[in-house]
């Protein structure tokens, strides 16, 4: 998983992060290969909307990790980001969710 640092722009924040998970068992994909989440956030933080929030998750594609850590790296660079996205494995990621401190 990779996070974005969320944006503030006004009235709102957004958020974006890429998850890479292990197809489920039934899928035609080959075993070395992820499917490619893309999950967002949308929050007003200020006006009539306050609070508000929207969120999307869809599967975006499937691949092998190394694919999908180039494709992450090659928007980043041709954003003009220089921050690096948070990445989170698997293990932390359950980790978080069981015990969020």
């Amino acid at each position: 998983m990779r996070l974005f640092p969320a944006i503030r722009q006004g009235l709102v924040e957004t958020g974006v992060a890429v998850v890479a998970a292990h197809p489920d068992a039934n899928a035609e994909i080959t075993p070395d290969r992820h499917t490619v989440y893309t999950a967002r956030y949308r929050l007003a933080l200020k006006g009539a909307e306050r609070g508000k929030w929207e969120f999307e998750i869809r599967a975006d594609a499937d691949a092998p990790l190394p694919t999908v850590d180039a494709v992450v790296d090659g928007v980043m660079r041709r954003a003009g980001e220089s921050f690096e996205p948070e990445r989170i494995s698997a293990t932390a990621f359950r980790s978080i969710l069981v015990d969020p401190a």
